[in-house]
């Protein structure tokens, strides 16, 4: 008995250690999740906010979401802990906290409207995702590529995220290096701005 107790104790150990999910940082049992929507640069805050409309409809079809509260052209208030901030100015950008009656059944109600919103605003990209534990980070797989020539790295960019969008768990995929506003510039005439009185 005394050679056999040491060894089992430490055999139950490794086989219940097997039994638990392998994730370093667990997502949080909240009765809580959020949402990030991402529409093109060059999207006016009407439009972001019909989108918005459009989500928030598609959230109260189901009766286990009691609140839905939305941020546009900006990130909402930290109301995690690890939360990333810094949307601030960006109209094409929305970001919600959804509020359910209890956390049960959350995890399969955040792969629900995942779906349920990628098709009802394909325009959109549309990240629902739990609140985890652990330190603040923009996706859960980055890749970052490095080097002088911005067309290349666009290239290297559009290559990876095909490769990414092949994987079967890859919900969406999103590059840095995006296009800028819209810029309108003007080639004055000198000579006849000074005679209308107006300078450059």
């Amino acid at each position: 008995l005394g050679i056999a107790l040491p060894i089992v104790i430490p055999l139950a150990g490794f086989w219940a250690g097997s039994q638990l999910d392998e994730q370093f940082f667990p997502p949080a049992d909240r009765d809580q999740f959020q949402i990030e929507l991402r529409l093109p640069v060059q999207t006016p805050m009407s439009k972001t906010r019909e989108a918005v409309l459009l989500a928030r409809s598609v959230l109260h079809e189901h009766p286990e979401v009691t609140a839905v509260h939305w941020f546009l052209g900006k990130s909402g208030p930290k109301f995690y802990y690890n939360q990333m901030a810094g949307k601030d100015g960006s109209p094409f950008y929305a970001q919600a906290l959804v509020q359910l009656h209890s956390p049960e059944g959350a995890a399969a109600l955040q792969r629900a409207v995942q779906v349920e919103l990628d098709r009802a605003i394909p325009a959109a990209q549309v990240i629902v995702k739990a609140f985890e534990q652990g330190p603040p980070f923009d996706a859960p797989v980055e890749l970052h590529i490095l080097g002088p020539d911005l067309r290349r790295l666009r290239e290297l960019g559009d290559q990876a995220r095909a490769i990414l969008a092949s994987v079967t768990n890859v919900t969406h995929t999103r590059s840095t290096i995006v296009e800028g506003q819209p810029k309108l510039f003007f080639d004055v005439d000198e000579e006849a701005a000074q005679r209308a009185g107006l300078t450059s």
